[in-house]
């Protein structure tokens, strides 16, 4: 590609400097996952304690990021918080933040989500680079060595999260520490959901079919970020603590455990043993039920005594039995507060063999989904919304529900969700078209893959995969399609690339082979489908029976190729048969004319025949050809807009329209020439410009470049020149009036003015007046 300096001469650049390390940082600030950090856009809605609520549990690791263990030879720099699901971690993690935050101990945070539309919080790839860009905020000097650091690395942030940690993280850390200049850096790095981390899809390439996995697993990618980890806190240098949250997930027993990792480097905190819960989720139970019971003016006595108790009971620990309890009432549940109340009291556990700490927790969710019209659909739902929230689709809420409805006007999606507020964030109607379906807590699909959870309301992995699959097809069944049989349509959603494998996979079964052209007209016709004698009812309308006529036809082609909404309109209106209501008096017009015209050759001067008849039938039939043409002009334009011809002599420059709703043609040229490539060029040109609908010609000002074009201009050329000038539809662009000191064009420019470049200007007609502009008193080009 041609650089935009390319023959550029006599300018110069003041006062321009470039930082080189500032640069660094924008790169690495690309590779920075926003959503994860804990005060984000994405984060706004994200879980925090509840006033009062989990105090002693915040207190205690607050007490340890500002104070350590109390080790002095070897302190333990990591803690591992774990808890089952729903006990809360990621609210803890988020209050505590928020709090080191604002006292100046935090350092950098990592919210992972599996449930994020953003790849960076589902992934390993910008866990270190987030990290790196967040630390070096703290001080000058540790962002100028992260900074060096990117610039003498360039080839960074393709390595590994080792190499990452050490050069971006490790070693800037080292240098800024042993100076010991400025404020200290101590803090905490907060880690949450790292089990939530899922391995990027590599795939062996030496495997294909449905037989190939992927080369990592969850648990390798946390298993990696969890080494790097324990790095930086044996890092003698290294000033922060590290704070993880997780499920207790079998990788994060493994590494923690003394027995399995000799290493003693690590503290562990289990929510669910050593914190009771009980306490904070009835302090959060009460302020919520108070502000229910004061939404609905109900009395004191509401809710009944014993109940905060009971639910406190049901939910083991788990906050997330709590938070989706008070969802219920807030979501508009179609029963009423009171009755909604006791049948969540009144739920039934499903015992298994097994001890199940989340029984109740289940029996809430099974109570809530079986509210739906349709549960057994309504799960099948949200497999699918959780499969279209992956970066695979990236789907947002009109899309999941254009694939998912099966009938677009049924409201499908509001029928089967309308109850699951609860469970499911579905943004209002005006942001459909940009907001993604989300699920308030993991736990839900957690629910829903477990067979021994969920009974009754479990799908196979097969059945997912079909319903997933029909949302890719339609069939259009007989007699309502094109052709009038049934017919199968695939919708891919990819590239060029996803959408040939499938036609080449297509094409290898033995009962499926690519459409001839024409070929659904071709059946719809044969199947009747077509009517080439459409005729007007008495009301003036196309009585077709249901079929289609030709125009019609054409009508649905060009509506598929339409590519503007002027084109769209036009095409919809012929599908829907107006080209064929138009043409129809026009048709009735021509057979008349031609009855009368045979009548004249058959019969002669000798019968009583109507004298001019011929003259009458050839005005009307000229009309008909006008109207017809008319037609056929305008469709044309809409169709494949307007064809402009940019003629100009050599050198005169590039012309500074826009392209728009026009197709041009930059002609070579015009001038006499022995070669003959050239002599093919410049013929080209000239046809270019005698078929355009508008011609431009550029003309260069400065007085060598005029001598120029009067030396190249041939007679044979000069006369075209003259044609071509001449005509009405000849626009005149004035270039480089910018490279002379004095210009004797006028202002605005006139007709004389062309007479300066040594050409004549002929009168295109006195209705009409000259287009003349100058390219370099305009911004954009316009006519004067």
């Amino acid at each position: 590609m041609a650089s935009s300096f390319n023959n550029a001469h006599n300018f110069r650049i003041d006062n321009f400097n470039v930082n080189p390390l500032a640069d660094s940082l924008s790169k690495l600030e690309a590779r920075v996952a926003a959503g994860a950090i804990h005060d984000s856009a994405e984060r706004c809605d994200a879980p925090k304690c509840y006033p009062e609520t989990r105090v002693a549990v915040q207190a205690n690791l607050y007490r340890w990021i500002v104070h350590g263990d109390g080790e002095v030879e070897r302190p333990k720099k990591m803690k591992w918080v774990t808890g089952p699901a729903g006990t809360g971690k990621t609210a803890v993690m988020g209050s505590l933040a928020d709090r080191c935050a604002e006292d100046g101990i935090l350092g950098a945070t990592f919210f992972f989500a599996s449930w994020s539309a953003s790849i960076g919080r589902r992934r390993k790839t910008d866990f270190v680079t987030t990290v790196a860009y967040q630390l070096a905020q703290h001080r000058e000097d540790l962002n100028n060595a992260v900074s060096t650091a990117m610039e003498e690395n360039p080839g960074v942030l393709k390595k590994n999260l080792h190499v990452q940690m050490e050069t971006l993280i490790l070693a800037p850390l080292r240098e800024v520490v042993r100076q010991s200049e400025g404020p200290e850096l101590r803090g905490a790095i907060i880690v949450d959901g790292l089990d939530e981390c899922e391995a990027e899809q590599y795939h062996d390439t030496k495997i294909t079919g449905p037989r190939a996995t992927p080369t990592r697993t969850n648990a390798q990618d946390q298993l990696e970020i969890l080494q790097v980890l324990q790095a930086a806190s044996l890092d003698p240098d290294f000033p922060f603590c590290i704070l993880i949250a997780s499920r207790p997930e079998r990788v994060f027993r493994e590494f923690f455990n003394p027995k399995r990792n000799p290493t003693s480097f690590a503290q562990k905190l289990d929510l669910n043993v050593e914190h009771n819960a009980d306490a904070d989720i009835t302090l959060f139970l009460e302020a919520q039920f108070d502000l229910i019971r004061d939404r609905y003016n109900f009395p004191r006595s509401w809710p009944p005594p014993g109940t905060i108790q009971t639910l406190v009971e049901n939910a083991s620990g788990q906050f997330i039995y709590a938070a989706t309890v008070i969802r219920l009432f807030d979501t508009g549940h179609r029963e009423a507060p009171k009755a909604l109340l006791d049948a969540i009291l009144k739920m039934e556990v499903t015992r298994t063999t097994n001890s199940n700490p989340l029984e109740q927790l289940d029996a809430l969710y099974m109570h809530i989904l079986e509210s739906s019209p349709d549960p057994p659909l309504s799960v099948r739902w949200i497999h699918a919304i959780s499969l279209f929230h992956s970066e695979r689709f990236d789907f947002n809420v009109f899309k999941v529900n254009t694939l998912l409805q099966m009938d677009p006007e049924s409201n499908e999606a509001e029928h089967l969700l309308g109850t699951l507020h609860s469970l499911i964030q579905i943004p209002p109607l005006s942001d459909q078209t940009t907001t993604q379906y989300g699920f308030y807590h993991k736990s839900l699909l957690d629910f829903l893959q477990d067979p021994g959870r969920c009974g009754k309301l479990y799908v196979e992995e097969s059945e997912r995969r079909v319903f997933i699959w029909d949302a890719f097809v339609r069939v259009c069944a007989s007699p309502k399609s094109f052709t009038s049989e049934d017919v199968l349509e695939l919708h891919v959603h990819s590239g060029r690339a996803v959408i040939s494998a499938a036609l080449s996979a297509l094409s290898k079964l033995p009962t499926l082979r690519p459409a001839k052209l024409g070929e659904f007209t071709r059946r719809g016709y044969l199947n009747g489908r077509l009517d080439l004698n459409g005729r007007l009812d008495l009301n003036g309308r196309l009585d077709l029976n249901g079929r289609l006529d030709l125009t019609q036809v054409e009508g649905l082609k060009d509506l598929i190729d339409a590519e503007m909404e002027g084109q769209r309109r036009v095409a919809v209106r012929a599908a829907e048969g107006v080209t064929k209501q138009k043409f129809d008096k026009p048709r009735a017009d021509i057979i008349s004319g031609l009855a009368k015209v045979e009548a004249l050759i058959d019969f002669g001067e000798g019968e009583e025949i109507e004298e001019e008849v011929y003259e009458n039938a050839k005005s009307k039939v000229q009309k008909v050809l006008d109207t017809i043409q008319g037609y056929l002009n305008r469709g044309e334009l809409l169709r494949s807009g307007i064809r402009l011809a940019i003629f100009r002599p050599p050198n005169a420059g590039k012309s500074s329209l826009l392209n728009f709703l026009v197709v041009i043609a930059d002609t070579a040229g015009l001038r006499k020439m022995k070669d003959v490539v050239a002599k093919i060029g410049i013929e080209r040109a000239r046809k270019a410009a005698e078929t355009a609908d508008i011609l431009t010609c550029v003309l260069s000002f400065p007085e060598a470049v005029q001598q120029q074009q009067r030396n190249d201009l041939g007679s044979e050329a000069s006369s075209h020149w003259q044609g071509l000038i001449s005509r009405e539809n000849t626009f005149f662009l004035f270039n480089k009036s910018d490279l002379v000191d004095s210009s004797p064009m006028s202002s605005p420019l006139l007709p004389s003015d062309i007479e300066t470049l040594g050409l004549s200007l002929p009168s295109p007609g006195p209705q009409h007046e000259r287009n003349i502009a100058d390219c370099d008193l305009i911004n954009a080009p316009k006519l004067v």
